[in-house]
């Protein structure tokens, strides 16, 4: 299996090139078209990794097209949330989509990358500094949201970054956590979601086994926060829906509203610099969102908004 590159020279110099060796076998090549690219075909050892630059391809415009659709890619873009969400949602095959920054493309890139050649779910470890730490919590109710705020924020404390980063953990943990308390649980004879139409202001108590488990953890240069449920129902196809959905009507309206109807993510996503979702169909669901550390809240602005589907099992 390869990783096929096609993107500036800048782009696989600083980012890709220091990839080798940490994607066990996996080679990575630039190519010089997205013709070269459509001219490979399918290998015995698996689907081989596409990274392209959104620039490039508009450039071989005939072409674009067929390499949207290719299983296995990873589009880089240098847009805003809107498009990058309106690009996911236009393009079914498309399930990758990052925002090009110098500051975190790297480590991006290798957790993708990672992720899309493991079997399983990667380690949240994976996201951080060699020798940082996770802690994790149980939730059970949703008067629990605040307790995890508040370690996390804690947790993030000693952290040298803009003014505002307790704020944006804060948004984020509380949309992972109502999401998964609210959203996950589903009935299992017919399927629904349980408590999906309740408000978010309702006190909710989960039955046994559905639980919910928060990790986070940092380094010098991101925090991590994940939220797992054990359900699994989250598509591509109904995140894809609720984003553009969400976009249209747009952040500073959605903050005016109650939370739910699948604005939660929005937001995260708006306030997270990467968001990663990884389903195994009635099992697992998983979103990490990883927030990048910079002193200044305009560098932190620039380092984007780049967005996952890992899904397993005929997620949709």
């Amino acid at each position: 299996m390869s990783v096929h590159a096609f993107v500036s020279d800048a782009i696989f110099t600083q980012h890709l090139a220091p990839l080798a060796g940490k994607l066990g076998r996996c080679a990575i090549r630039r190519l010089p078209s997205a013709e070269a690219l459509l001219a490979i075909g399918p290998r015995d050892g698996g689907p081989d990794l596409y990274v392209v630059e959104e620039a490039l391809l508009q450039q071989e415009p005939a072409r674009r097209t067929a390499v949207m659709r290719r299983r296995g890619l990873v589009l880089l873009t240098a847009q805003d949330v809107e498009s990058t969400i309106r690009l996911f949602a236009e393009n079914e095959a498309l399930r990758h989509v990052h925002s090009i920054n110098d500051a975190l493309l790297g480590r991006q890139l290798e957790t993708t990358l990672a992720q899309i050649l493991a079997d399983a779910p990667l380690p949240l470890t994976r996201y951080l500094a060699s020798g940082a730490s996770l802690q994790s919590m149980v939730v059970k109710s949703s008067q629990a949201k605040q307790g995890v705020i508040d370690a996390i924020v804690f947790d993030v404390a000693p952290v040298v970054a803009f003014a505002d980063l307790a704020g944006v953990v804060a948004t984020v943990t509380s949309e992972l956590l109502m999401n998964a308390v609210f959203n996950a649980p589903h009935d299992a004879k017919r399927g629904l979601p349980k408590y999906r139409d309740l408000p978010r202001d309702e006190t909710l108590t989960l039955a046994a086994g559905e639980e919910v488990r928060a990790f986070f953890g940092h380094d010098e240069g991101a925090l991590v926060l994940g939220v797992e449920d054990r359900f699994g129902m989250l598509s591509r196809a109904t995140l894809a829906a609720n984003l553009l959905r969400a976009s249209r009507i747009g952040a500073a309206q959605i903050k005016m509203q109650t939370a739910g109807a699948g604005v939660g993510l929005y937001m995260v996503i708006n306030a997270a610099t990467q968001l990663d979702v990884y389903v195994e169909r009635g099992k697992l669901t998983r979103l990490t969102a990883v927030i990048g550390v910079s002193k200044r809240y305009r560098d932190f602005e620039r380092l984007g908004h780049s967005l996952n589907y890992f899904g397993k099992e005929g997620d949709g």
